[in-house]
């Protein structure tokens, strides 16, 4: 779990004690009811972004009952959370956030998140083909239209593909002209790729997730994510030295098999990967000014 695959966590009152997973999306809470501060640890999971669903039934309470310590009731989760501390609304802020509809109030994954739920709840729940599926062909379909892998799916293609195809790495991080076509990677997945690096028998060899799971963009002419991966971990041999990158092959072996998660950290520091590399051959960008 600590490699942030894991998306959705299904759980009872164990949601509510300090399990820490990456990257989640959705926590659905089953077969409890939980207090107002058992409820803030498991929206807590979510950390930045998500969806928080507590089903309803016949449910185990909370065993730590306390006069000043209510159980979640039904209604605007934002007013009880309000009431138990005794905080005040300030004025002109929406009195919802992140509840009773307001949509305004979350944030854009979030909102998108809330969208496609909605969207695969009216069609799995209008598509009478849905309920009675068990063939393996049948799941992958319906593992394909689960809300958290739509997301992750757009939000992938957006990072890396956006309007064009990722053609490759140094383009990816900003470099144009000579410079960027002096730097090449050519052959770099059979050359340069330690073994068994990114490569995962049995599942989509375009991005090593099992097949009815694929995260690949449909009709993209741009590099597959695992090639997309290698030559990320190629950045990363250009700018470390030898010992520095045996170390950094050992920091990311979770992910030889799900590289997502080794894509996600790129993207989020790629503006320090273009200084990196501008460091490291400033020396050569000069001579080609020459």
């Amino acid at each position: 779990m600590i490699d942030g695959s894991k998306q959705l966590l299904i759980g009872t009152k164990l949601v509510a004690e300090g399990i820490s997973i990456p990257n989640l999306k959705m926590v659905i809470l089953t077969n409890f009811y939980p207090n107002i501060l058992e409820f803030i640890q498991i929206a807590g999971r979510l950390r930045e972004a998500g969806l928080c669903h507590i089903l309803k039934g016949r449910r185990r309470v909370s065993s730590w009952k306390h006069p000043r310590l209510p159980l979640i009731g039904e209604g605007c989760l934002a007013t009880q959370v309000r009431d138990f501390y005794n905080l005040e609304l300030a004025s002109r802020v929406n009195p919802h956030s992140g509840c009773c509809g307001a949509v305004i109030t979350m944030p854009e994954a979030t909102r998108d998140l809330l969208r496609d739920v909605r969207e695969t709840a009216a069609t799995v729940g209008s598509d009478e083909s849905f309920r009675y599926q068990s063939s393996p062909s049948s799941n992958s379909t319906l593992a394909n239209r689960l809300p958290f892998r739509t997301v992750e799916a757009k939000r992938f293609k957006t990072n890396f593909h956006g309007w064009e195809a990722f053609s490759d790495v140094f383009k990816f991080l900003g470099f144009t002209g000579s410079f960027r076509e002096s730097l090449f990677l050519y052959g770099v997945d059979i050359h340069f790729c330690p073994w068994e690096v990114f490569t995962a028998y049995g599942k989509c060899k375009n991005c090593l997730k099992d097949r009815y799971l694929c995260l690949c963009p449909p009709g993209t002419r741009g590099k597959s994510y695992r090639d997309i991966a290698i030559e990320i971990l190629a950045v990363h041999r250009i700018i470390l030295n030898d010992e520095k990158n045996e170390v950094h092959l050992k920091k990311i072996e979770p992910y030889f098999k799900d590289p997502f998660p080794y894509l996600d950290q790129f993207y989020k520091k790629k503006e320090k990967f273009y200084q990196k590399v501008l460091l490291k051959y400033y020396w050569y960008l000069n001579l080609l000014s020459l």
